[in-house]
């Protein structure tokens, strides 16, 4: 049990912290800037920083959130850690094209990331759910894995378009596009990581409570 829900934790919890770190000071900062500080104060670099750090983040969650997946599905973790890869590639390649300033080049990166993510999607949709089903005759698993991949693939599906509006024709601000970052990693990070966690914590539970009764 300990070892099944601390697996995941190793997993959710940064997955929900990291997101809170860049995007709450971020907002903040855009939104309500603090009455003690004016805005000529205020280092015109700070929104540019935190768009750095936005990136890292991404780097270090959604393999995390792969990884999850994978666990969940029983994947090989040889498989896992190459869609792991290419997920990192595909986070690579939009801050890539985030900070190019010819446009060619920028939408050359924008193409690149999209061509790396269409295997992810496969893995996650396809692979993993056929290994889960040819492993486990567990309902609740099958159930929860096609919930929480849907949301998943349903979600990191936005990203692109608000990169597009953003960063590809200028279109939204850097508040709307923050703001709407954040919102997307509360949706793909918080609430997938609450149902892994609630789901393996019953679940671990479950073989103790039947042993009582035997």
């Amino acid at each position: 049990m300990c070892r099944n829900v601390l697996s995941v934790l190793l997993t959710a919890v940064p997955s929900c912290f990291l997101p809170g770190c860049v995007h709450f000071p971020l907002v903040l900062f855009l939104c309500a800037p603090l009455p003690l500080l004016p805005p000529s104060s205020l280092p015109p670099s700070l929104p540019f920083l935190f768009f750095h750090c936005r990136y890292i983040d991404w780097a270090i969650t959604t393999p995390l959130l792969i990884l999850n997946l994978g666990l969940l599905a029983g994947e090989d973790m040889v498989l896992v850690a190459a869609v792991m890869g290419a997920d990192v590639a595909m986070i690579f390649s939009g801050y890539m094209g985030s900070v190019a300033l010819v446009p060619t080049v920028k939408w050359l990166w924008f193409t690149i990331g999209i061509v790396v993510y269409i295997p992810v999607v496969i893995a996650i949709v396809r692979v993993f759910r056929q290994t889960l089903i040819d492993k486990y005759t567990d309902v609740d698993r099958i159930e929860l894995y096609s919930k929480v991949s849907l949301l998943t693939i349903i979600v990191w599906s936005i990203y692109p378009i608000v990169w597009i509006f953003s960063v590809g024709t200028g279109g939204l601000g850097v508040s709307a596009e923050s703001i709407i970052y954040a919102i997307l990693d509360v949706c793909a990070k918080c609430v997938f990581s609450f149902m892994i966690v609630q789901f393996n914590v019953y679940e671990s539970a479950a073989p103790a409570m039947a042993k009582e009764y035997v």
